[in-house]
């Protein structure tokens, strides 16, 4: 789906027809700006933080990958008031490299640190880095039956140039196999 674009009013709100398909959609939708010009992915950017949700887009991100070919950089982020959860981080951030290692997906991992805004941090990370794609979490919010999309979401499609795969987290989470990230 298209986005009509950023302005300083929009911080919280999308386009209602963008807003609707994004939250009530069982798949993973895919949004871009007038600015998306390329044709395929060759950089994909996955960030990763400490909720619970986070790893579900993965798999996806990394069948993806497989599909075209692209190098998959993965993010930690993590808030300056989540240094006890480095270790943590830090073996997802390996998991997910074993992860794309056994699909044959190349896959560079950073953890960032202090992180003030985790969407500024996501958007400039993938502008930096030649970003063609990025993979999200949607993040709604279950109490307002899905018509509000996290900030974190609302913030990374308003914002980034590069197309936003946007990906409802699973309604029960203790049905996810984490196998595949298990290390072993």
């Amino acid at each position: 789906m298209g986005t009509h674009g950023y302005s300083s009013w929009e911080d919280l709100t999308i386009g209602s027809n963008t807003l609707k398909v994004i939250t009530k959609s069982p798949c993973p939708v895919l949004t871009m700006s007038e600015h998306s010009n390329k044709i395929g992915y060759h950089k994909i950017i996955m960030p990763i933080d400490t909720s619970e949700h986070s790893r579900q887009k993965v798999v996806l991100t990394l069948e993806l990958a497989k599909q075209f070919g692209a190098h998959v950089y993965v993010i930690g982020l993590l808030a300056d008031d989540e240094e006890s959860k480095k270790p943590a981080m830090e073996v997802m951030l390996h998991q997910v490299e074993v992860a794309a290692k056994n699909k044959n997906v190349a896959c560079t991992t950073e953890l960032l640190e202090n992180v003030k805004n985790r969407a500024v941090a996501t958007v400039t990370f993938s502008e930096k880095n030649g970003g063609d794609l990025i993979t999200i979490m949607t993040d709604q919010d279950a109490e307002l039956s899905g018509f509000f999309l996290g900030p974190y979401a609302l913030q990374v499609i308003h914002h980034s140039k590069a197309p936003v795969l946007s990906i409802k987290p699973e309604e029960h989470p203790e049905n996810i196999n984490w196998t595949m990230l298990s290390g072993t």
